[in-house]
């Protein structure tokens, strides 16, 4: 029998018997990524920007390979314990696919030179702005249509046969997992939290289980950019990994990546160029915290 610290706000889950979540009910990830990601794993590999979906955005006015290794948003823990990695791209560097019948519907425009993925009109069916953002001032994240039970999120894997398993059934249910953490952390904003047991030594206290709890919140989209697509880099050890240390890892990774979208975002509507101007793209896991680092 476990027991967490006395907290109205927060609700201990049972993955059993997970309740009923409060506003958003799922995470939608297929039939999610306009375009084809190849140039974005490999920017080592030359090719043209006329196949992009907008030539004309902020981060395609420098080289591919300059983006990834100096300004793209990315988390990478080094510790011993780490379970994956974390890149972002803007869709707009997305590569326009070969057949017009597999392209995905792209709800996004440029326009002009300043705002860039807003949506059209910038209001949803009822007459109000999308999601209460501001869409004027362009690069801006557009938040879920209010009263929507799904989101989407843009998510592509990249796990090698060589460094990950051979096996297609582990990789494939490493995808899985993340996936199921992805959406609930989405659904119901949950987070580790120590769990107290009564029965526990002080010998096993350097060992302290955890538990997942609920925060309450209604505020999932907060871990999504909608314009954005997410490349995530699993290791073998997410096969059997705790679920609650997949959560906590996303959280960290995510929670530091989207930040980074986010001044990117900020900057690129300021009109300012982009070459040379970010110093840092990344962080990395140094006992417990974590850290930017230059490139």
């Amino acid at each position: 029998m476990t027991s967490l610290p006395c907290n109205t706000e927060r609700l201990l889950l049972d993955l059993t018997k997970l309740p009923r979540a409060r506003r958003l009910r799922s995470v939608r990830f297929r039939r999610t990524t306009p375009g084809k990601a190849s140039r974005l794993i490999t920017p080592f590999i030359a090719s043209k920007n006329d196949r992009i979906l907008d030539p004309k955005h902020p981060a395609a006015k420098v080289p591919l390979s300059q983006f990834v290794h100096k300004q793209v948003p990315s988390f990478r823990d080094h510790s011993a314990s780490s379970l994956l990695g974390i890149r972002a791209f803007p869709k707009a560097l997305l590569e326009k696919n070969e057949f017009a019948w597999l392209q995905e519907d792209w709800p996004y425009k440029a326009r002009g030179k300043s705002n860039y993925f807003v949506m059209d009109g910038g209001k949803s069916k009822d007459g109000n702005k999308a999601g209460g953002a501001d869409v004027s001032k362009g690069y801006e994240q557009v938040r879920v249509l209010g009263g929507a039970k799904r989101v989407n999120m843009s998510v592509l894997f990249v796990i090698s046969k060589k460094l990950v398993h051979k096996d297609a059934c582990v990789r494939t249910r490493i995808k899985n997992r993340i996936k199921s953490a992805l959406s609930l952390l989405i659904t119901r904003d949950v987070e580790v939290a120590p769990s107290v047991s009564n029965t526990s030594s002080e010998q096993d206290s350097s060992k302290q289980e955890t538990t997942l709890v609920s925060t309450g919140t209604d505020d999932g989209e907060k871990w999504i950019m909608q314009d954005w697509v997410y490349i995530f880099y699993p290791k073998l050890d997410v096969y059997r990994a705790p679920f609650n240390e997949i959560v906590s890892s996303l959280r960290l990774g995510l929670g530091y990546v989207n930040k980074r979208c986010r001044e990117l975002e900020t900057f690129w509507s300021s009109g300012r160029s982009t070459s040379g101007s970010i110093l840092y793209s990344g962080s990395r896991i140094i006992k417990g915290r974590v850290v930017k680092f230059k490139r």
